[in-house]
Order: structure tokens, then sequence, then C-alpha cells
């Protein structure tokens, strides 16, 4: 396809360049030209058209710009030889800004046969079209997306969501929340909640934290040992 840069600023529109008028191929060619909008001051966050009026012809036609600012140049724009003009028109909630013509030119040949071609859909098909092109390509992307890793059960915890004491055993990568490793000193219980891990006798190379029953009980022993002395 051959793409014909239009630059907009403000009202100003022109073909980049191109000294004269545009050139877009010979009358009964279509599906080849195209037009790259580059939205310059005064165009961002407009919805753009072209309106094409070709040679020998008094309706125009008008053309959807795409998100990419890609406007492909209907049919009926070269459906003649001869001088024609496009326009670009660019509205938003409170404003309408439409630029100068550009002038273009549809160069003439023999007479030949060819195939007929069908017309431009209108504005709302277009727009239609566009959307449904959008929501495929989103679709497609959302389809290469890797599977989610599943969690490590018995390594991965989960902060429980519902005001209840401890940590949830994630299953799978079910579920939501912030990940942690469990590390030394603590312990599932249950396979769901993470709970302390404690030892149950004082010894000399304790590296748990021990529990208050082991703390009496070792009290208990040094007092009876004291009572021998």
């Amino acid at each position: 396809m051959t793409t014909h840069v239009i630059n907009l600023d403000r009202y100003c529109a022109s073909a980049e360049g191109v000294r004269g008028r545009l050139v877009l191929g010979t009358w009964g060619s279509y599906g080849i030209e195209a037009l790259q909008l580059l939205l310059g001051d005064g165009w961002a966050g407009r919805t753009v058209t072209v309106v094409f009026h070709g040679p020998k012809t008094s309706a125009g036609t008008t053309v959807l710009a795409g998100d990419d600012g890609l406007v492909p140049v209907p049919q009926e724009a070269t459906a003649n030889a001869g001088y024609g003009t496009l326009t670009i028109v660019g509205v938003d909630a409170g404003s309408q800004r439409i630029s100068v013509d550009v002038p273009y030119v549809v160069q003439s040949h023999a007479p030949v046969d060819g195939a007929q071609p069908d017309p431009t859909p209108d504005q709302w098909q277009q727009f239609v079209a566009q959307v449904k092109a959008d929501a495929d390509r989103a679709e497609a992307a959302a389809a290469k997306l890797p599977d989610p890793a599943p969690a490590d059960t018995g390594k991965s915890v989960v902060v429980q969501s519902d005001g209840t004491y401890g940590l949830a055993l994630v299953q799978g990568g079910g579920g939501g929340g912030t990940g942690y490793n469990i590390g030394h000193g603590l312990k599932v219980v249950d396979g769901t909640t993470l709970e302390v891990d404690t030892a149950e006798k004082v010894e000399q190379d304790n590296t748990l934290p021990v529990t208050s029953a082991a703390v009496y009980v070792e009290v208990g022993n040094i007092d009876a040992l004291l009572q021998t002395i």
C-alpha cells in the first residue's frame, strides 16, 4: 500500500514532500492508496474523519481515521480521472475543527475492463468495524499471555482477609495476597495456618523459642535442685 503523510497544524493541512497536487494513482484503481495523518496542534483528542470529493462527483465520501491515524483512500475518491479535494474534520465534545482542502489528482489511462468495487461503508459501519478490530486485537494479545505460575504449596502463604488470626496457605495459586517464604521458627498447621514453631523442652542448643510450659518445668527443676543444696 502507498501511504501519503498528511501533516495537520490547527487549520493547515499539507501533504509531506509534495509540491503541487497529491497524486492518488489512476482512475479505477482502489485499495492501494492511504493517508497517514500526523495530528499536530489543535487535533489531539478529537475524532477525526476525512471527506473526499472525487473528480466529477458532487457527493463527498467520509472515512473515519483509525486510532493510528491511518485512512484508506475510498474507491469513490479515485473512480474518475481529474482533480479532487480531501478535507480533514476533527470533533470533540464541544468543538469542531475543519482543515483547509488538500488538492489531489487522479491520473488518466485508456479504458480497461476491471472489477467493480463495493461502496464504502457509512461512518457508523466504519466505527463498528474499528471497535470489533480493537476487540479482536485485545483478545489475541490476551491469548498470548502466559498462564500464572502456581504457588509452591507449603512454602508460600497469603494474609487472610476475613479478620482471622494467622496466615492461610496458598493452594495451587488460588486466592490472592502477599506471598512469603516460611523460614526457620515457623510451621504450617493443618495445611492452612502458619504458627510459630516452639520447643517443648529447654535444652542447651535450643534454636527455637520455648513455650511457657517448658519454662515452668525448667524453673521447677531448678527449684528442686536448690532444695538439695
